[in-house]
């Protein structure tokens, strides 16, 4: 075994044939609700349910603190409720202390191949103000359903959630990036790039990036991508080129996490 090797990593790795395997059950039947119909669907999928089981039992814990402002009180009541199955269907990507040492190594060629590319035509990234209206639409439906309601129940949602824009030369936006963001914990609601596949590649790291390089700025350690086990073979393989592991959830409040001297 690899020195740093856990056998949970290779439950984790999203773009893997272990973890696309043992997800089919949770994926073809992501959208079933209710425990009854839930239930039926496993039976009449029996060959599924092993392999599932096995994932849900090992991949590996991802504790998150949250805490006591809008968002983190958001987000703790949001996490805590969750059932074990869907507490297991996320992934995070753990922030190092600098925006250099999330893009050093082999992991992260992707990354700065797409950087590069970016850099040739002139994209660029920066914060700008949320457009709700946008943002409303987006969420309206998949895992952030309902989401739009606890957020407009926060005195000042701008304080909680903030955006980043994609343009081009011409000052065009190309695509948006969304983020619930806490003190040490944040979501990606939306990360929206153009079909123009030309630039549509480099726009999504681009954004990414740069959300990442913001976040890290402000001490956030922990970002969070919701259900993606029901999310698309696409989607998962670039979610593992970006950094992110599938894992389990655990959120803890910071007025309960232990102090460390």
């Amino acid at each position: 075994m690899l020195a740093g090797h856990h056998p949970a990593d290779d439950w984790a790795a999203l773009d893997s044939a272990r973890y696309y395997a043992s997800a089919r059950l949770g994926m073809r039947g992501w959208h079933v609700g209710g425990a009854g119909r839930r239930l039926l669907f496993a039976l009449i999928h029996p060959h599924l349910v092993p392999a599932y089981y096995r994932l849900l039992r090992r991949l590996p814990v991802e504790t998150v603190v949250l805490s006591a402002l809008p968002a983190g009180k958001l987000l703790y009541n949001r996490w805590k409720r969750q059932s074990w199955r869907r507490s297991a269907s996320h992934a995070c990507l753990p922030l190092p202390s600098d925006t250099e040492s999330y893009l050093r190594g082999r992991h992260r060629q992707a990354v700065r191949t797409n950087l590069h590319r970016a850099d040739k035509i002139r994209l660029t990234c920066r914060p700008v103000p949320t457009n709700w209206d946008i943002t409303r639409h987006a969420l309206q439906s998949g895992p952030f359903a309902g989401l739009m309601k606890e957020l407009d129940q926060i005195e000042q949602p701008d304080s909680a959630v903030k955006s980043w824009a994609v343009f081009d030369s011409g000052g065009r936006v190309l695509g948006r990036a969304v983020v619930l963001v806490d003190e040490r914990t944040a979501v990606l609601l939306l990360l929206h790039g153009p079909t123009d596949l030309g630039v549509a590649h480099q726009t999504r790291y681009l954004l990414h990036t740069a959300v990442v390089a913001d976040l890290i700025r402000r001490g956030v350690r922990n970002l969070v991508v919701e259900s993606i086990l029901g999310a698309p073979p696409g989607l998962k393989y670039f979610a593992a080129r970006l950094g992110y592991r599938a894992c389990r959830l655990h959120a803890v409040s910071a007025r309960a996490a232990p102090v460390l001297s």
